[in-house]
């Protein structure tokens, strides 16, 4: 749940995108994103990863454009009542390309 007091603390504003991701190494099926800012993106998972891990998640931008930027997680919520995911899970950007950035931030 995002909150008005998460919502001051962001750098960045964000806004809503649908596009798939997956943590790649592991068996996880391909999952929305919610949404996504400059500085971080808001994932549904079926995992639950704990908070202040780093990984690459990759991002299925189109048929023919992938990327994987490195992230961290900043915090990992139940997904209630959400047929779709367990958890809902708040990554800060830690290392992406300015390019793969702007291309986030067009769609």
């Amino acid at each position: 749940m995002i909150t008005e007091t998460t919502k001051s603390r962001r750098k960045f504003t964000r806004r809503p995108l649908a596009i798939f991701t997956q943590i790649p190494g592991t068996n996880s099926r391909l999952m929305p994103t919610i949404d996504i800012g400059r500085g971080g993106v808001r994932i549904y998972t079926e995992k639950k990863i704990p908070v202040s891990s780093c990984f690459q998640l990759q991002f299925f931008v189109s048929d023919c454009i992938t990327f994987t930027p490195i992230v961290k997680v900043a915090w990992i919520h139940s997904a209630e009542g959400h047929a779709y995911s367990k958890y809902e899970m708040g990554l800060e950007f830690i290392q992406i390309s300015q390019v793969e950035l702007d291309i986030l931030m067009e769609i």
